[in-house]
């Protein structure tokens, strides 16, 4: 007789071994010194509010140049005096979408610029390849007025049986410690192999991931 399975489980995922597992792994060389840096377009004046969050700002770029035929990953971060945070990083093209609700979230409450107030920050584009060092853009500076929000962390679905591979229903893991590594949460399985028989873990808007 199959033993039950547990109930209630805790799980740790790590984000970056997710993705680098599907990954074929690029070992290239390059001179560093021929690497042309990437170039962030200008980035207009952000003000959020209650009706906007579900807006989104599209950063643009030009593409870094390393001398070689290589995958380049980008991210970009925002920075106010000596806080920083990441707003994305592993994207391969050279634009990316940002919502106005995640801009909000970590100018107010990681940033601290008080609500309905501009305050001024800074925007740095890395370019890497899977190895080697970053090479940065010249930085972008813009306004952002922040409206008051609760603190939201970075999160990553669980789908399965359980929620009838319905992402409306799925439980999430969170990413406490905001460091894209570990992600953590209690799901609630129900009993039986019916209801625990598979589940996955999917990014934020990848539902096939």
């Amino acid at each position: 007789r199959k033993m039950k399975i547990t109930k209630y489980i805790v799980m740790l995922a790590a984000a970056v071994g997710m993705t680098a597992a599907c990954q074929k792994e690029e070992f290239v060389t390059f001179n560093p010194e021929d690497v042309v840096a990437p170039v962030l377009h200008a980035v207009e004046d952000i003000v959020v509010t209650v009706d906007n969050k579900s807006e989104a700002v599209t950063f643009t770029w030009d593409a870094a140049d390393f001398g070689v035929k290589a995958q380049v990953y980008y991210s970009l971060d925002m920075a106010r005096g000596d806080k920083k945070v990441n707003l994305f990083s592993g994207v391969s093209g050279t634009s990316m979408n940002v919502s106005y609700d995640n801009i909000n979230n970590k100018a107010f409450n990681d940033l601290e610029i008080p609500s309905g107030e501009a305050g001024e920050v800074t925007f740095t584009l890395g370019a890497k390849l899977n190895v080697g060092d970053t090479f940065y853009a010249a930085p972008v500076t813009a306004k952002v007025t922040p409206t008051a929000a609760e603190k939201v962390y970075p999160k990553v679905w669980v789908i399965g049986n359980y929620c009838g591979w319905a992402h409306d229903k799925s439980l999430f893991l969170w990413n406490f410690d905001e460091d894209d590594d570990k992600f953590m949460g209690i799901v609630d399985f129900g009993a039986g192999d019916e209801k625990t028989g598979g589940f996955k873990l999917t990014p934020e808007g990848n539902w096939n991931a």
